[in-house]
Parts: C-alpha cells; sequence; structure tokens
C-alpha cells in the first residue's frame, strides 16, 4: 500500500488527462492526437502489452506497468518467502535462462517491455534485501559474488550475438553492487548526504515525477513547439519539468504520501 501510494497518484493523473481532457484539448487546439484503442491495459497496469501507435508520453508509462506486475507477482509469492525464498529465486533465475534460451533460438522475439528481461533486476533486488536484513554479516561475500557476475556478464555479451542478453545479467548485478555498497557503508554516506547533498536529495524526492512528466514535456515539443536545436530543446523543456515536478510533488504527490504512516 505504501508503494501504491507513491505510483498511483501520478500515474492515473496522467492517464486521466490522456484519456477525459486530451482529447478536448486535442479538438479545440485542432491537433491530431491518437489514443490506444485497449485503454484498459492502462487500468491494468498492462500496457507494455500495447503495441500500437499512440502518444507518446502514455507509451513511456510501459516501465510503471512493468514495475507493478513484478509487485503483483512479488505479493502472490510472498507465501513461499518464508521457507523457499532461496529455491525461489533459483527458480526465477532459470525462468530467466529459460526466456532467454527461446530469444537467442529465435523461438520468441525479444521485446524490451517484456517483464522477464529484468528479472535479473528483480531477482538481485530480492537477494539484496533478503541478505541486508536476515544475514547482514554475508552482504559482502554477495557482492564479490555479484561482482563476479558482472564481469561473466560483460565478457560474455563480447563474443557474439548468441550472448548479447548477458548483458542483462551484467548491468543488474551493477546495480546491485553499487546498491549493496550504499548499504555497507551507510553510515559514511549518510554523514556526506547530510552536509553535501541536501539538493540531491530534494531532487531525488522528485525522480518519479521527472520520469512520468518527461513525456508530456517532450510530447509538447513534437506537437506545439517543434524545436530543432538539441541544446535548445533541453533548455525549454527543463525550464518546464522541474517546475511542473516540484509543483506536482508539493501540492499533489506529498499529501498521499502523508498517508504512508498509516501503513508503517
Amino acid at each position: 500500500m505504501r508503494r501504491a501510494l507513491r505510483i498511483y497518484p501520478v500515474y492515473f493523473l496522467i492517464v486521466g488527462f490522456a484519456f477525459l481532457v486530451l482529447p478536448i484539448l486535442a479538438q479545440t487546439l485542432n491537433i491530431r492526437v491518437t489514443l490506444p484503442a485497449s485503454k484498459w491495459k492502462y487500468l491494468l497496469f498492462l500496457s507494455n502489452y500495447d503495441y500500437t501507435d499512440h502518444v507518446f508520453f502514455l507509451k513511456l508509462l510501459w516501465s510503471i506497468s512493468v514495475e507493478e506486475q513484478f509487485y503483483i507477482g512479488f505479493i502472490l509469492l510472498t507465501v513461499f518467502f518464508k521457507n523457499f525464498f532461496f529455491p525461489l529465486c533459483t527458480a526465477l533465475g532459470l525462468i530467466y535462462f529459460g526466456f532467454i534460451y527461446f530469444v537467442t533460438t529465435g523461438a520468441i522475439s525479444h521485446e524490451y517491455f517484456n517483464p522477464l528481461n529484468y528479472l535479473p533486476c528483480f531477482v538481485g533486488g530480492m537477494l539484496l534485501a533478503k541478505i541486508n536484513y536476515s544475514n547482514p554479516s554475508h552482504l559482502r561475500q554477495f557482492l564479490w559474488i555479484s561482482l563476479g557476475i558482472m564481469i561473466c556478464g560483460f565478457a560474455a555479451s563480447g563474443l557474439g550475438d548468441y550472448f548479447m542478453n548477458a548483458i542483462n545479467l551484467a548491468i543488474a548485478s551493477l546495480f546491485t553492487i553499487l546498491i549493496g555498497l550504499l548499504l555497507l557503508k551507510r553510515k559514511q554516506v549518510e554523514s556526506v548526504r547530510l552536509r553535501l547533498f541536501r539538493l540531491t536529495e530534494y531532487l531525488g524526492k522528485m525522480t518519479y515525477g521527472l520520469y512520468v512528466y518527461s513525456g508530456i514535456v517532450i510530447t509538447l515539443n513534437l506537437t506545439v513547439f517543434h524545436i530543432k536545436n538539441s541544446f535548445l530543446q533541453l533548455l525549454v523543456e527543463s525550464l518546464i519539468l522541474f517546475p511542473l515536478a516540484i509543483i506536482s510533488y508539493k501540492y499533489f504527490e506529498l499529501p498521499f504520501l502523508r498517508l504512508k504512516e498509516k501503513w508503517r
């Protein structure tokens, strides 16, 4: 529920704007806008399976659908966590390798929005959290293993097309290592953060808003501004995006986030 309070309000604000307000604006401004035929996929977090061509800022939400599908799967699998956590992670790993096998043999297509592509990231995060909270003394050994997987993954990805998908393992291992190092050095990181990174901490609270609203800002340029110069485009989009994310966080997202206290 706490995670839902972070994700759902802005997500459904964007979806509601697209389905209810945008058609009226498009008709008023005489701008052609294409919306997805299967709107229910956005309501059920299945938009990553919508392959039709429609407005860009909605298509950008595919990663949120992948994330929500993982959370739902995570909840359904919690019954096995207490006694079968590591076998479960092993099974998920085998599912990923099976998926990659069928991709490399051409039996199934390899699309970036398929949730199975991100199983290494999800499993790495699950293992990291489990070890950190249950056996923190083993965290360092786990990071060394992750380092070995990362090196092998990057090396294998250079051996040809058959091993290209090993890059997913390498990247997942890299982020696992980075987060694990932050956990190992949390006291030092906290000290540095308090002294030097108050600005980045403030901006970090708005990263979700920056992501979801970026699609609207980019779409605005593509349909209204038509700025071709890359530097000017970045400048204009940033001048719109950052204030939009700040206002959204302060006046729209924060009231929902305060409700998290009820689910501690």
